[in-house]
């Protein structure tokens, strides 16, 4: 979180807003309009916005920053009803101390320091205790919510390997990005390349996959087939059922 220079927590809330807002930038604002006494505006304070990844990465990233707040580092410190996210930080030297959260309503940051830096006993709790305290007021009176999933996104058993449609062995059910799906696993791969208890299969032996398509097809050919060069395989039926379709509407705090 320090990087060379420092970096304040209205930049922190602005980067990880781009994963909340999926995959959308939005430029930090201090006002929205001025109005006149009256009640006349005199001017809108519209900020800038642009598209910085994918809406399927975005999602990605918030199914994997729920796991912080749900049994990670600031495990427990969920907004009650609501799809939270977050990411705890310690700087190398332990003098800083961070935790960024968002909602689909909101992200804000919190920082712990001292002005001159000097090491800091404690872990990243305090930061999470202060974020927990003061977003659980803000969320009081908002309706219960989720992210909305991509109808690019699909639950499916994936080999943690090759990132293809898991063959006998090799699967684990998660969510991902279809178009990068484009084929099977063919059940070869070292084991230093596992990342789950799957059963271990040996890359100098022929192993046939028992894996088929979703028409029935023998997929035992080559499977190297790209993003870009999508030979048109059919992903498994999505079972996660229906997704939130309400708006996601993000204000970075500082």
């Amino acid at each position: 979180g320090g990087v060379t220079h420092g970096i304040t927590p209205l930049e922190m809330s602005t980067a990880y807003s781009c994963i909340a807002n999926g995959g959308m930038y939005v430029e930090p604002t201090s006002y929205t309009k001025i109005c006149t006494k009256d009640g006349e505006l005199v001017f809108e304070n519209k900020p800038k916005k642009n598209r910085v990844f994918s809406e399927e990465t975005a999602f990605l990233m918030q199914e994997l920053l729920k796991g912080v707040v749900n049994y990670g580092t600031a495990g427990g410190n969920k907004i009650q009803g609501m799809d939270t996210c977050g990411k705890t930080g310690t700087t190398d030297d332990n003098k800083d101390k961070w935790f960024i959260g968002f909602t689909p309503y909101y992200c804000s940051t919190v920082w712990v320091g001292y002005d001159k830096p000097k090491v800091i006993g404690a872990g990243t709790e305090l930061a999470v205790g202060i974020w927990r305290k003061v977003m659980t007021e803000v969320h009081k009176e908002l309706k219960n919510k989720s992210f909305e999933k991509p109808d690019g996104i699909v639950r499916a058993n994936i080999c943690p390997s090759t990132g293809k449609y898991a063959s006998e062995g090799c699967g684990v059910t998660d969510y991902a990005n279809k178009k990068f799906l484009t084929g099977y696993c063919r059940g070869k791969h070292p084991k230093t390349m596992l990342i789950s208890d799957t059963p271990y299969i040996d890359p100098d032996k022929e192993v046939e996959s028992s894996a088929q398509s979703p028409e029935g097809e023998d997929t035992n050919g080559e499977n190297t087939t790209t993003a870009a060069d999508n030979n048109g395989s059919t992903p498994p039926k999505d079972t996660s059922g229906e997704s939130n379709n309400g708006e996601s509407s993000i204000n970075p705090a500082a």
